[in-house]
């Protein structure tokens, strides 16, 4: 569907599942994305929400997949699109460990970037990361992301209260940085 130097964006498969409930319930991926509660999900539940991946005309979900050996490593989310506005919130989470670190969250927010600025003609692209998650943070910066600001203690975790830094990204600012590397 959409293709990187070494990821793919594709669409989520049932057999995907196992791998996804693996992920939703590891404390460390848990402790770093979810704002929520950790509600325990059923089986039915999980085959729901993957039968209205595609329903929901507000939101696009895709499977990251390795070029290499396509791999599954993790999902990346636009959600909540308000059309009127061409807004939207990005989500996304590596969830095999080894694949952290090298550059795939990078590659994937620009391929989704594009997708969002190009393809859906989006105007503004926001994102969520607790403020411990230097990895994400990371991400988004290196993606051309700007701080917007911080959501004072707004997430209980670990018996404490964690920041959110809200990030966000134009697509005039995309399009700078497409022009940016292009020239260097």
């Amino acid at each position: 569907m959409f293709v990187g130097n070494n990821i793919q964006l594709t669409p989520i498969q049932r057999s995907f599942l196992p791998a996804i409930t693996k992920w939703i319930y590891d404390p460390n991926i848990f402790l770093n994305t979810f704002f929520r509660d950790p509600f325990p999900l059923t089986l039915e539940q999980l085959e729901e929400w993957f039968q209205n991946l595609g329903r929901d005309p507000n939101s696009r979900v895709f499977a990251l997949q390795t070029l290499k050996d396509n791999h599954f490593i993790g999902e990346v989310a636009l959600r909540e699109i308000d059309w009127k506005n061409r807004s939207a919130q990005y989500a996304i989470l590596i969830g095999e460990s080894e694949y952290r670190g090298k550059g795939y969250g990078i590659e994937t927010t620009k391929l989704v970037l594009e997708y969002a600025f190009s393809e859906l003609a989006l105007h503004r692209i926001e994102a969520r990361v607790l403020d411990d998650n230097y990895r994400a943070a990371r991400c988004f910066e290196n993606s051309n992301f700007r701080k917007e600001g911080t959501l004072y203690e707004s997430v209980w975790r670990k018996s404490k209260w964690y920041n959110i830094i809200v990030y966000s990204i134009l697509a005039s600012q995309w399009n700078k940085g497409i022009e940016l590397q292009a020239s260097v």
